[in-house]
């Protein structure tokens, strides 16, 4: 018999209209934003990151109680948006490189979903 662990197979996105009628475009609510692995009774058995988001578990699972443990990646973006960014100074870049390297937008940095987003079954 096969075993997997389904993490959902995600479903279509209730997306905005933005009025434009070239192209297409489609969006996918996912289970697993960035990425997962699975761990069963301490040991990896697989990971996801993309569709299908089923890892097989076949001959994993012992008798009785079995412990999973689902590591899922977080994103740069969020540690960021977490501290208090220094104060850099680009005195010394821009003498020697021009004005090349203004940091852009760095008062705009919010946290975005990460982890599972959705119901294991």
């Amino acid at each position: 018999m096969k075993l997997s662990f389904d993490f959902w197979p995600g479903e279509r996105a209730k997306a905005a209209s933005t009025g434009r009628s070239q192209g297409y475009r489609t969006s996918l609510d996912v289970p697993v934003r960035e990425a997962a692995v699975l761990y069963l009774n301490d040991r990896r058995v697989g990971s996801v990151w993309a569709p299908p988001y089923t890892i097989d578990v076949t001959g994993q699972l012992r008798p009785g109680e079995n412990k999973i443990r689902i590591d899922v990646a977080n994103l740069a973006v969020n540690y960021l948006a977490s501290i208090k960014l220094p104060n850099y100074n680009y005195a010394g870049v821009t003498q020697q490189f021009g004005n090349r390297f203004q940091p852009q937008n760095l008062d705009q940095i919010v946290p975005l979903p990460a982890g599972l987003l959705g119901p294991c079954v």
